[in-house]
């Protein structure tokens, strides 16, 4: 019986483009001092109000913070 721990994953080389994306997500925590342009914000916006929801709910909220 296969544990946690000796479970075999199938190689990255079998992997979706989906599974890639999310296998090689990573978190940020250094940021850059130059601001982000108003267009670019509003993409980032826009691609967040398509993303997918249970049951088509949107329960998004969005806050944009141009100031620490």
């Amino acid at each position: 019986m296969e544990n946690r721990r000796t479970r075999k994953f199938e190689s990255p080389g079998n992997w979706t483009p989906v599974e890639k994306t999310i296998f090689s997500r990573r978190s940020t925590r250094a940021f850059k001092k130059t601001p982000l342009p108003d267009f670019m914000i509003r993409r980032i916006l826009e691609a967040g109000r398509f993303a997918p929801s249970s049951g088509n709910t949107q329960p998004w909220r969005f806050a944009v913070i141009k100031s620490p």
